[in-house]
């Protein structure tokens, strides 16, 4: 198992741009855990491409996500959007906060772009 991390700054980005994932993920289970000391945490994925609902980017989001320590939050649960083309969340205020997602494709290194608010750190276990 191989162990990613993602600081502030590359999770806010240049201008709010964010971080490509410099990880491939695999159609395996993947965890990603946040730290954040923030009471307005949030967390997106977008995949690279979009702007335009016929642009040709690929459903790379489609899986199954789980909390797993968070689902009790109500800021999380009642929180997460998903789809093939985007996710995102707020993150409750804590360390250690985490979920996991199964892809149903592989997705590339650099082909989704992670953003987070609010002063967070990304740990993500693939």
């Amino acid at each position: 198992m191989a162990t990613y991390n993602y600081s502030f700054d590359d999770m806010f980005g240049k201008e709010g741009t964010g971080s490509l994932n410099s990880n491939a993920f695999t159609t395996g289970t993947h965890t990603f855990t946040f730290n954040s000391h923030s009471r307005s945490a949030t967390f997106t994925m977008e995949v690279v491409g979009l702007g335009f609902p016929d642009n040709g980017a690929s459903p790379l989001l489609e899986g199954t996500y789980v909390s797993t320590d968070m689902t009790t939050d109500q800021s999380f649960s009642g929180s997460m959007n998903t789809s093939s083309f985007q996710t995102g969340f707020v993150i409750p205020v804590g360390v250690n906060k985490s979920f996991t997602w199964a892809p149903d494709v592989a997705v590339n290194s650099g082909s989704v772009y992670m953003r987070a608010t609010g002063g967070v750190f990304l740990q993500i276990d693939v």
